[in-house]
């Protein structure tokens, strides 16, 4: 992504998966840092996705591995890698200057047994400013994706 200062494509205000700081957000439960696994890819800012993304795109029981065939073994880790390399991936291929990209990402639920189709789940990867008026991005799902 290109420097947040110099680039300021419009208003810095924008919803970005949770309510209120974003360190109250992480205490709370409503994000998770996911930014071990962005540095690994290439990000250079913060990353978080909310407790619906968490939920949704990475959970993962680990008995679940135990009667899951070879194809489909997966663990949070995996998972979570998966869809950070993904969303970097989309970044780099958007050709428009914005504060949030809409994509889909496919991964198999992780709160169900079927291995059969994969969930298509539409993501929103928002760049916007931290508590301490860094850059920071957040993944989440929808203007709904929070918790009050």
């Amino acid at each position: 992504m290109s420097d947040f200062d110099t680039d300021n494509y419009g208003s810095t205000e924008s919803f970005c998966g949770y309510i209120g700081s974003r360190s109250k957000a992480f205490k709370r439960g409503d994000i998770i840092d996911v930014s071990d696994h962005a540095d690994v890819i290439g990000f250079k800012w913060p990353v978080a996705v909310t407790r619906s993304v968490w939920e949704r795109c990475i959970q993962w029981a680990d008995e679940r591995n135990l009667v899951a065939n070879d194809v489909y073994y997966q663990t949070e880790s995996m998972r979570t890698t998966t869809l950070i390399f993904f969303v970097a991936r989309f970044i780099r291929d958007y050709k428009e200057r914005c504060r949030q990209l809409v994509m889909n990402f496919e991964c198999f639920p992780g709160d169900q047994e079927d291995y059969e189709e994969e969930l298509e789940v539409p993501l929103i990867v928002s760049a916007h400013r931290g508590d301490e008026k860094e850059p920071v991005i957040t993944i989440h799902i929808n203007r709904d994706d929070h918790i009050n």
